[in-house]
């Protein structure tokens, strides 16, 4: 599972991933700061940052939806074992949610 937010990791880690044991945290990944840090946690809960992307005039991170999109697909699902037709994507920020679209036979 992945938690994508403009937030900090700070804010997302207190609110969140500081109640989960270090086992529940081993295959979650925050992206933060509109997307430019991605975070993930060791076998011991500590969060590791997995990827930072510095801040340019023409470059603004990972803020739009297909560039994260794209980043999740082939950073984390894909390294992670995870087949596409498994991932399925959750927020205000994608448009509106509909279970009927998004499984099949609903």
């Amino acid at each position: 599972m992945a938690a994508v937010t403009r937030t900090n990791f700070d804010n997302l880690n207190r609110q969140f991933f500081s109640l989960l044991s270090p086992r529940g945290k081993g295959r979650l990944v925050a992206c933060v700061n509109r997307g430019y840090e991605v975070y993930g946690f060791g076998p011991d809960g500590e969060p590791r940052r997995l990827h930072v992307r510095m801040f340019t005039h023409r470059e603004f991170g990972l803020t739009d939806k297909a560039d994260l999109v794209d980043y999740l697909m082939k950073q984390v699902a894909r390294r992670s074992g995870i087949h596409p037709e498994d991932v399925m994507f959750i927020g205000d920020e994608f448009g509106p949610v509909s279970l009927r679209a998004a499984i099949p036979g609903r």
